[in-house]
């Protein structure tokens, strides 16, 4: 796609262009790749519509185990570890978020996104674990800095902090100073929260729960590096380190399972 015209049209209109992008960038693609086990899991459980157009499967009693899903995804990709987790005697919660099911508008953002979770979370009440992958592991973790309390957090793959994520936006589009600041205000005000809010380096000191980051070290859309600067800033903070699997493709990784089935044991 040549995205030359909206440099240059940024330049011209300012306010249109800066909230163009911004549109654009919070559109979501609801996730299609299922598969006929996929659907085979998704039968076994119960289908539940959440708040702001957000919804979840429930399957098996148990301490309750919820899964969140990254930008474009779905709960059901947790689904290797979920199997693992059910045998365990566990209850798993398949959360898809706002944006991401069948109802609903199709975009979203962080601050829509973790609040219903944390209102998915008062709904069916403390988690013993959230585990949130990418976009999902900040939402999670900033539902834990906001009062929900699990025993275990885990984020796999996810960013330490959202405000390079959102700033590399109009800087690919090469665009105006002026247009970046409306870009930057209409996410902000449609989000109600400011990307330098989601920074694990200021929440760390409000997650007070046992909490694992697993990132692999081939990522090539969240770097690794995201967690190796972190951690000496978060010196309780547990890393695990994958190799060759990716940003998605750990999810259904046996490393991924017993990582996080292992973490999140009773001591």
């Amino acid at each position: 796609m040549n995205t030359s015209w909206i440099s240059a049209a940024s330049y011209l209109f300012p306010t249109t262009i800066g909230r163009y992008v911004a549109h654009q960038f919070l559109k979501t693609t609801p996730y299609k790749n299922f598969s006929k086990d996929d659907y085979s899991f998704l039968s076994l459980g119960t289908q539940h519509r959440g708040p702001n157009h957000s919804e979840y499967w429930t399957l098996g009693e148990g301490k309750p185990l919820i899964f969140v899903h990254g930008w474009n995804g779905h709960g059901i990709q947790f689904r290797a570890t979920a199997q693992k987790a059910l045998e365990q005697g566990y209850r798993v919660i398949l959360w898809t978020g706002p944006g991401h099911g069948d109802s609903g508008p199709k975009r979203s953002n962080l601050g829509i996104f973790f609040r219903a979770l944390m209102e998915t979370c008062k709904i069916l009440g403390k988690p013993h674990a959230l585990i949130g992958h990418s976009f999902g592991a900040m939402a999670s973790a900033l539902s834990v800095a906001h009062g929900i309390c699990p025993e275990f957090l885990v984020m796999c793959g996810g960013p330490a902090k959202m405000l390079p994520v959102v700033s590399a936006v109009p800087k690919h589009f090469k665009l105006s100073a002026r247009s970046t600041n409306f870009f930057h205000a209409f996410i902000q005000k449609n989000a109600k929260l400011s990307p330098a809010e989601a920074d694990l380096y200021q929440l760390k000191s409000l997650i007070n729960c046992k909490t694992l980051w697993i990132h692999d070290a081939h990522d090539k859309e969240i770097s690794v590096n995201e967690v190796k600067q972190l951690k000496p800033h978060w010196p309780e903070l547990q890393v695990k380190i994958t190799e060759h699997l990716g940003h998605r493709r750990i999810l259904k990784s046996p490393e991924f399972t017993n990582a996080v089935l292992e973490f999140i044991k009773d001591s």
